[in-house]
């Protein structure tokens, strides 16, 4: 896997984790 991809797939696991927390 390129590291981009792994790169945008951390931003993207980040903001799911903080959108279930803030909920």
């Amino acid at each position: 896997m390129p590291t981009r991809i792994c790169r945008y797939n951390k931003k993207m696991n980040q903001m799911v984790i903080q959108r279930f927390h803030g909920k």
